[in-house]
């Protein structure tokens, strides 16, 4: 029943004595008592347009449960209450840990169903436009690299031929993350000039 309200559209009565199986008197019942007065939402009935005639089934009245309360009911709830809100709603909900970042998530989830998701040109354009593109990452000589590593922090200086770490001549920054961690590493990803440096 919820479900139906939440549509942007709204439910007739017809409607939700049908799903629910339920006497009109008993579907506006549980519209008065459970959804508003329970559960707190705000269910707004809608009367039809005048200009449709007496007879037609969309001159009903319909009614809707107001996505803004919805939304604002997130911001009250915690961890657990949030799995569970999306739970009902769209299945297993994600593994994440952030409130913050859940509830935003959530609120996007709910805000899409019923106004409609991004289309596929549009997710495309943000894709391309969300990575940057970079053309040389290739150090130039003179160039000072850094990184902190288990809160110390290196810094390597790019020489002819090779790369200065404290007071020594290295190859490679391969030769110079192994000497920092005491295991192997791809020096670039390790200092950062490639994706997957761990912090």
């Amino acid at each position: 029943m919820i479900a139906l309200l939440r549509r942007p559209d709204g439910a007739g009565i017809g409607e939700l004595m049908a799903t629910t199986g339920w006497q009109a008197h008993s579907v506006r019942g549980a519209i008065a008592g459970a959804l508003k007065k329970k559960l707190g939402l705000t269910v707004l009935s809608e009367k039809p347009k005048p200009a449709e005639p007496i007879g037609s089934l969309s001159r009903r009245r319909t009614w809707r449960v107001s996505l803004d309360d919805d939304v604002h009911a997130l911001e009250a709830m915690g961890l657990d209450a949030l799995r569970e809100q999306w739970r009902a709603r769209f299945g297993a909900p994600p593994g994440l840990r952030s409130v913050p970042l859940l509830r935003h998530l959530l609120a996007w989830r709910i805000q899409a169903d019923a106004y409609g998701d991004l289309d596929t040109d549009l997710r495309r354009q943000l894709r391309s436009t969300a990575t940057p593109r970079v053309v040389d990452r290739r150090v130039r000589t003179g160039a000072r690299i850094a990184r902190e590593w288990q809160g110390q922090r290196y810094e390597v200086e790019v020489v002819e031929g090779g790369f200065l770490h404290a007071g020594a001549r290295y190859k490679s920054l391969s030769e110079i993350a192994r000497a920092i961690t005491g295991t192997r590493w791809n020096g670039p990803r390790f200092f950062g000039l490639r994706g997957g440096a761990e912090t």
